[in-house]
């Protein structure tokens, strides 16, 4: 006499460890704060601007249209495409928080490599770029410079003191959660427990 054929069921849930659901909040904070900032960065730009040509004609007595000319386009690269690459990382780590939760291995390791860039790439070049004004010196963003060069320096200092400071604490905390997330993801990832958890949901 044939037996019926038994149902086993799905295969047994594997809990989330710790390690991980901390490294998706981590992720996911991290691509909040990244949005806000660039909400934040297309907000005041025009108001950066404004401000900007204020203290222009505040500073200078003449070449005004070359000055106003060398912080539209100072404003144009550095706060629309900051805003861009912000959105760009913010879905970035979006997607990979979502991948980590499901226990997804491509997650895991394009994880650590973008760790890896963050550490070695985007951590120095970030804090360098905001702590040596003196580096922009001289350099203008005007196409076939019209004279703008010698204005670059001053079209700095009046957009960065223009500046609402809440951007630029955004900003920083940007960075900084970007740094210490990485540093998080190497260690957190690494523990047997989110090794394990990777491991079953591949095998599951």
């Amino acid at each position: 006499m044939a037996h019926p054929p038994v149902y086993e069921g799905p295969p047994p849930f594997t809990p989330r460890p710790a390690a991980v659901a901390a490294v998706v909040w981590i992720q996911c904070v991290t691509a909040v704060v990244l949005v806000v900032s660039a909400v934040g960065f297309l907000v005041v730009k025009g108001t950066v601007r404004g401000e900007a040509e204020r203290l222009m004609h505040h500073d200078i007595t003449g070449d005004f249209e070359i000055a106003s000319g060398e912080i539209a386009w100072a404003i144009e690269g550095s706060f629309t495409q900051a805003a861009v690459f912000h959105v760009v990382l913010a879905a970035v780590f979006a997607v990979l928080a979502a991948l980590n939760a499901q226990g997804a291995g491509a997650a895991r390791v394009l994880t650590f490599v973008m760790s890896g860039v963050v550490l070695g790439c985007c951590l120095p070049v970030g804090v360098f770029t905001r702590t040596n004004d003196d580096f922009f010196a001289h350099r203008s963003l005007l196409p076939q410079d019209s004279g703008g060069a010698e204005y670059s320096n001053e079209a700095n200092e009046w957009i960065t003191a223009a500046t609402p400071q809440w951007v630029t604490a955004l900003d920083w905390i940007s960075v900084l959660l970007m740094a210490g997330g990485a540093l998080a993801f190497l260690s957190l990832l690494n523990v047997p427990a989110a090794k394990r958890y990777f491991r079953d949901q591949r095998t599951g």
